[in-house]
């Protein structure tokens, strides 16, 4: 249970300053929360192992997202920090 929960004007500030945001697996293999970062200039890493993305037959989406597998949380951190800054921000523009 979340006790503190981000109203949404604070999680867009927050969003748009950041380069990098997780959209971890909810109750469903598909998820909104894809959708909002990338509207907010966001990096999306999906954490998952059923995610199931829309119009995968026109988006390349392993040009866009990060995919990080559930197993691999633990290293979650070690695996961003070796992306390239510049690759991050390839990403962020397309």
């Amino acid at each position: 249970v979340v006790e503190n929960i981000l109203a949404q004007p604070h999680w867009s500030a927050l969003t748009y300053r950041s380069q990098l945001c997780f959209v971890p697996d909810g109750h469903t293999a598909s998820t909104a929360r894809l959708a909002d970062v990338i509207l907010h200039g966001c990096v999306p890493v999906v954490v998952s192992n059923r995610v199931e993305l829309p119009f995968s037959e026109w988006v390349e989406w392993e040009r866009i997202a990060i995919f990080i597998a559930e197993e691999q949380i633990p290293q979650a951190m070690e695996i961003l920090q070796a992306i390239p800054e510049e690759e991050i921000r390839e990403r962020q523009r397309l």
